[in-house]
């Protein structure tokens, strides 16, 4: 298991920006933050009576160690708060696993795999997990690397001469979302052609073929493009001369015992998927709206074709927990591979909303440190976590939209763990009549 030293996990909690969307952030993005940054450098030269009238940021709340395990009373628990969550949020189906240190591990599900047949989910049913696909693509690109096949700041051109990217552009700044190459789904055109014929199979061509012009120079801002990882997939086949699919499978998928797991469209499945679901109303009565196709892949065809190596993966939660926790934990990559990974000083220093590092997000749950990657396509929803301290690694994944995979690995994650122990408390400083007139201004 992976354990940061104590000075880099002090700087890994340090808060960032919240997860609002994840438009470009840079320096021309974050010209407000400077304008901020100015006026908090003009209150800190302030003379200190001035000081005095404003009233200093709470501690933050420490979060007491945990040494539990799994009993059948938490277990009990948690499939109680897993029903309630699938109710609260009108979810028609939902996996969710939870794997303690000492290797128990908590599984549940509820709802319909098929919601019109009432066929149920089971614990080793497939769901789409979209962009958490890019952690499998990401230790990927970092093995290979290990292995002397290319460095990680080569330029991609160097190995996919005839990409249409700028030459500048690198291997890990395709990994960490800095290399400015526009996300093709971002592309408004691209909707219209992939609902236009739904049981249709892109190809990789086809999709970057909705690449518009560079966002900025590689390096210079960050900005989440699902392009950057369909180049990482054509990348690995180009070095390696096999599918990126069954690189994935002899890597990781057979090694770890993910038994559901598979690329869609390139892979059979090994147990039925999932039929994924839109909502046109917000109501939790509202009967949801099939996106099945017939075809065999989840939510459908052309959509989870046209991600390509960005998004075609299909998983259950089990799996997804068991790779967190490999992943993560330091046995896939090693410690050097794994700190590659998990360092976000890139994107924080570009001011970034997002914690991003190679392939994995930084979060933090109750103050708690965790790694991870969210996944979100049309009708389906997908999170996994891994608590760095407690060694404690968390999946969920729904077959809907509507859902949100944040709160609910959270709110999963608040029945095993104490909440943080609230600071003592500090006199506050009234605010004269001059700090109450700033403060209005």
């Amino acid at each position: 298991m992976l354990r940061l030293p104590p000075a880099a996990q002090q700087v890994l909690l340090t808060p960032t920006a919240p997860r609002r969307d994840r438009r470009t952030w840079g320096p021309a993005r974050a010209q407000k933050a400077f304008v901020a940054l100015a006026l908090l450098s003009a209150v800190a030269s302030a003379p200190a009576s001035a000081l005095a009238t404003r009233a200093a940021a709470p501690p933050t709340p420490t979060p007491p160690p945990w040494t539990g395990t799994l009993t059948p009373e938490l277990s009990a628990a948690l499939t109680k708060r897993l029903g309630e969550l699938r109710v609260a949020y009108g979810i028609p189906g939902i996996e969710a696993t939870m794997i303690f240190p000492d290797g128990r591990s908590w599984r549940a599900h509820a709802g319909f795999q098929d919601y019109a047949a009432r066929i149920p989910v089971r614990n080793a049913t497939p769901f789409p997990v979209a962009s958490v696909t890019k952690t499998f693509v990401a230790a990927l690109i970092i093995g290979l690397a290990q292995e002397g096949r290319f460095g990680l700041d080569d330029l991609l051109v160097a190995y996919l001469p005839a990409a249409a990217v700028d030459p500048r552009i690198t291997i890990r700044q395709l990994l960490s979302h800095t290399s400015g190459v526009y996300d093709f789904f971002s592309n408004v055109r691209i909707d219209g052609a992939i609902l236009g014929c739904r049981t249709c199979a892109w190809t990789r061509a086809r999709s970057l073929a909705y690449v518009k012009e560079p966002l900025f120079e590689p390096g210079t801002a960050w900005s989440y493009s699902n392009t950057n990882y369909v180049l990482l997939g054509q990348l690995a086949e180009a070095v390696t001369g096999e599918d990126y699919a069954t690189l994935l499978r002899r890597r990781f998928f057979e090694p770890l015992h993910l038994i559901s797991t598979f690329v869609q469209g390139k892979e059979a499945a090994p147990y039925p998927i999932v039929h994924s679901y839109r909502f046109t109303s917000a109501f939790r009565s509202a009967k949801p709206t099939p996106l099945w196709d017939g075809t065999g892949i989840s939510p459908f065809r052309s959509l989870t074709t046209a991600a390509n190596a960005a998004g075609d993966v299909a998983s259950s939660a089990r799996d997804l927990a068991v790779w967190a926790r490999a992943l993560y934990g330091g046995s896939v990559l090693g410690p050097a591979g794994t700190g590659a990974m998990l360092d976000v000083s890139g994107s924080v220093l570009l001011r970034s909303p997002v914690a991003y590092g190679l392939g994995a997000e930084q979060f933090t749950m109750d103050g708690r440190l965790a790694y991870g990657h969210n996944g979100r396509l049309l009708g389906a929803r997908a999170a996994i976590r891994y608590l760095t301290v407690e060694g404690i690694s968390l999946a969920v994944v729904l077959n809907t939209d509507r859902g949100n995979a944040t709160a609910i690995v959270n709110a999963l994650a608040a029945v095993v763990l104490p909440p943080p122990v609230p600071p003592s408390p500090s006199p506050t400083p009234t605010p004269s009549l001059e700090a109450a007139q700033v403060a209005v201004n």
